[in-house]
């Protein structure tokens, strides 16, 4: 690895930090390596983005808007690093690196709360509803709800309230709390109960429901 490669990756490194914090927080499925690649350097302009104009809403409160100049901004010396004697910028690294956890915790919080994919609904641009499938979506909308759950193959009705939901290699895996499952062949009889039962079953064996009266309620 030359110099200048060594040196980008420095450069990248506020776009890396905001890239894992993503890869941590937020529920999604594998990204590939070209993918998180360009992640990392999506994530790292959009830090320095957001330092550039930090800079720039710093001169206007500073002098006016009437006395403010695109001229007098400081411009990232970021922006020209393109050479083998170009220095590394160690401030304004530490600075993006500073706003890309920021910009990461955004990112977080937007894609929580599914705004982009409602706004797209709503303008009828897009049908989709985020990557995953029905059962997911309704399993997070009611998580530490109490919800019913019946699984074909296996004869059983499975009641109680979803803690942990998540979608794996084509399989629906969720950890129920205050479960209770019953036989649907023998008139819906309860087998036992559990404080905690995990399950994993693809997601067209299962179906999912909301309930209005838990077991013992």
């Amino acid at each position: 690895m030359d110099e200048l490669s060594i040196k980008m990756i420095m450069i990248l490194f506020p776009g890396i930090i905001t890239t894992m914090l993503l890869d941590k927080i937020i529920e999604h499925k594998p990204w590939s390596s070209f993918k998180y690649s360009l992640f990392i350097v999506f994530n790292g302009v959009m830090s320095y983005a957001i330092l550039q104009f930090y800079y720039m809403a710093e001169l206007l409160i500073e002098v006016g808007r009437i006395n403010f100049s695109i001229e007098n901004v400081k411009i990232l010396s970021v922006w020209d690093f393109n050479s083998d004697k170009a220095q590394i910028p160690y401030q304004e690294v530490i600075k993006a690196g500073i706003a890309s956890l920021f910009w990461g915790l955004l990112l977080s919080f937007i894609e929580h709360k599914e705004w982009l994919s409602s706004i797209l609904l709503k303008l009828n641009i897009s049908s989709k509803y985020g990557n995953y499938s029905t059962n997911y979506q309704l399993l997070k909308l009611k998580r530490n709800d109490w919800i019913d759950i019946t699984i074909w193959d296996k004869d059983l009705f499975i009641r109680g309230i979803v803690v942990s939901i998540n979608e794996l290699n084509g399989l629906c895996e969720l950890c129920i709390n205050n479960a209770e499952v019953f036989s649907m062949s023998k008139d819906m009889k309860s087998l036992y109960k559990a404080e905690y039962i995990s399950i994993s079953e693809p997601p067209n064996n299962l179906i999912i429901s909301t309930t209005q009266n838990p077991t013992g309620e």
